[in-house]
């Protein structure tokens, strides 16, 4: 193809290996913060990629996890290329910071209030299991716990764990806008009112105090059907009963008021 004096299009820019642009009729502009050397492409300037479209890095498209195409992915086959470093290097207290945010307006950049319940963010962990990446292991999830309004947030901690045979999690601990620890239910009852508790739930719960050193005994607390037992459980013994009815077994199970099963007890 020949092109004329009159029709050939003219190129400005000084800066080596840039990527050159149409400015306008038969004019091309090389710009300086976009340049390409044959192996890298370096960009200076904010970036922005329309709502809809995605960056894959270390891939040739878009895999799926969960059943869901996430718009950046990063993929690779080494420690190195599935790591994400953020990094701050600043003369102050800060650190980096990922923050989620979410809000119930479909148009982004625009504010409606979210509502109780609502997710706020999700950490999930998924393995490969021979299929797909379609079942979880663990997860983290943080929820609006309240009614929320202006500079009111109200907020839990949910953490899952998924039981073997199973491919999703189960809830085993939260931390509620309150301040309780539920472990194995989420309960918010109590006559004692207090302002921070530790709530278990399950068939039978207990708490075990497990020395490490070896040399000390093991001590477990235990609700079975509202009869709370201390017991060692180093040596399989119920060293202390205390039934629904407030009858207390030293020893043992309780028959009256205050039993002595075994052993002697002494009082002061």
């Amino acid at each position: 193809t020949v092109i004329s004096n009159t029709n050939r299009a003219t190129l400005s820019g000084t800066t080596n290996n840039t990527i050159a642009t149409v400015t306008g009729a038969n004019a091309l502009i090389g710009e300086a913060n976009l340049t390409f050397d044959g192996s890298k492409l370096t960009v200076t300037g904010d970036q922005y990629i329309a709502n809809g479209y995605g960056l894959v890095i270390g891939h040739t498209a878009q895999v799926a996890v969960n059943g869901q195409l996430g718009e950046f992915q990063l993929h690779g086959t080494a420690d190195a290329d599935g790591t994400v470093i953020q990094s701050l290097n600043a003369a102050s207290s800060l650190g980096p910071v990922h923050y989620f945010a979410k809000s119930r307006n479909a148009s982004v950049g625009s504010f409606t209030v979210v509502q109780d319940d609502d997710s706020l963010g999700r950490l999930m962990f998924f393995g490969d299991d021979g299929t797909d990446f379609g079942s979880w292991g663990a997860g983290i999830f943080a929820n609006v716990d309240g009614t929320p309004g202006s500079n009111d947030m109200p907020g839990r901690l949910t953490f899952y764990t998924t039981a073997d045979g199973a491919a999703s999690g189960t809830e085993r601990m939260r931390i509620d806008s309150s301040g309780v620890v539920h472990i194995g239910g989420s309960t918010t009852t109590s006559n004692w009112s207090p302002t921070a508790y530790l709530n278990i739930e399950g068939t039978i719960p207990a708490i075990t105090l497990r020395d490490t050193t070896g040399s000390a005994d093991d001590w477990t607390f235990v609700n079975s059907n509202g009869v709370l037992t201390i017991a060692n459980d180093t040596n399989n013994t119920q060293d202390l009963v205390i039934d629904e009815s407030g009858n207390v077994g030293i020893g043992g199970t309780p028959t009256t008021a205050l039993n002595v099963i075994a052993g002697s007890a002494k009082f002061r």
